[in-house]
């Protein structure tokens, strides 16, 4: 529950994890809030006022601050957010607070900062559940250096991320007879044996006799079967796939059969890169799109 202006008290609920999370974490990922499991959110107002200012924002940050905005409202919807609010695909329930009584916040902090009232929600939720976990989330390194001063855990915000092993992983790899390689290279197709693919899931055939030859391909709902990849005979734009991934990954973004495709791997993997380079292939080269201004 929130207190009313100049209460000395937070109110929450009983969970043992306590989340204060700060206007930047907000501005880079509006539904952050979400992605926190089985603990008690805490949003200061000052947070509110400050993704306020930000909804008239052209980019990235106005969006966030806008979907934020909308997201709360909903919340609001189904109950009092002062007294909290559950979020069932998470576990955790959200409340936005009143500032504490600038009389409650230590000497060193400046009340006028929005940064320093909301170190103070994390210092006074500490001081009422001292049971409990109190994090502090945000972007800010100054802001995470002033909370270990005064005793509160403070991190960067990383989504709480699944597994890449846990992910579907587009491709799979199969032995196989050699003849059904050669059928494959003969035929331009496989009708014969789909290995339980899906929809424009990849695949790499490895001969069982000869763990050099092997063929890769990607099974077509619309052609029924195991198909050849498209494989320029050019570099598009300059870039050739390095690995069997990012030639899956070129074959997907050239493919007019395939309306969308999501990739997904670490930094540096090439994502970027090939989306582009498909794109203004598609663009420029075949005219398949319209170039904006």
């Amino acid at each position: 529950m929130v207190a009313a202006p100049g209460h000395k008290e937070l109110e929450s609920g009983t969970r043992q994890r306590k989340i204060v999370v700060d206007t930047n974490v907000i501005l880079f990922d509006a539904i952050a809030i979400k992605k926190f499991r089985e603990a008690d959110i805490h949003i200061p107002i000052s947070v509110i006022e400050e993704v306020d200012r930000f909804k008239r924002d052209l980019g990235e940050n106005g969006r966030n601050a806008r979907q934020f905005s909308r997201f709360i409202d909903e919340l609001r919807e189904l109950g009092p957010l002062a007294k909290g609010v559950s979020l069932e695909s998470s576990a955790s329930t959200v409340f936005v607070n009143t500032d504490v009584d600038s009389g409650d916040i230590p000497r060193e902090l400046n009340p006028e900062k929005a940064d320093n009232r909301i170190l103070a929600t994390a210092i006074a939720l500490k001081a009422k559940y001292p049971q409990a976990t109190v994090e502090l989330v945000t972007k800010d390194i100054n802001l995470r250096i002033r909370a270990d001063v005064f005793g509160v855990f403070a991190k960067d915000y990383e989504p709480e991320r699944v597994e890449m092993e846990e992910m579907y992983q587009g491709h799979r790899e199969v032995d196989v007879e050699p003849k059904i390689i050669e059928e494959f290279y003969r035929e331009k197709i496989i009708t014969s044996e789909t290995f339980g693919l899906v929809a424009n899931q990849y695949v790499v055939m490895r001969d069982l006799s000869n763990l050099n030859h092997s063929a890769i391909g990607r099974f077509s709902e619309k052609a029924g079967g195991i198909v050849p990849i498209m494989v320029p005979n050019e570099s598009i734009w300059g870039i050739n796939p390095r690995n069997v991934e990012q030639t899956f990954a070129m074959d997907c973004l050239l493919n007019d059969e395939i309306l969308f495709v999501s990739l997904v791997g670490k930094a540096g993997t090439g994502k970027t890169l090939l989306a582009l380079a498909a794109g203004l292939f598609k663009t420029l080269d075949e005219g398949r799109f319209s170039a904006c201004s």
